[in-house]
């Protein structure tokens, strides 16, 4: 997260950190859904591509999975 601006930061962990949903971030930060999603989209993009250079490879599906199973717990 390091390397994500930091309106990308805020968006992603008001996101994960916090599981505030896109509606939610759009209000609270006075956006758009649209761009909370495009965010959001970007920050997994750069965190997909810094743990492909650091030689982890996640697949996608593990991704969906991993979101999945936050829904269903939380």
């Amino acid at each position: 997260m390091n390397r994500c601006p930091s309106n990308e930061k805020k968006i992603y962990r008001l996101s994960r950190d916090k599981g505030y949903k896109p509606a939610e971030i759009a209000s609270l930060l006075q956006i758009s859904q649209p761009t909370v999603y495009n965010t959001l989209t970007s920050a997994l993009k750069q965190i997909r591509e810094y743990l492909a250079e650091a030689g982890y490879a996640i697949p996608l599906s593990v991704l969906v999975c991993i979101k999945l199973f936050k829904k269903t717990a939380g």
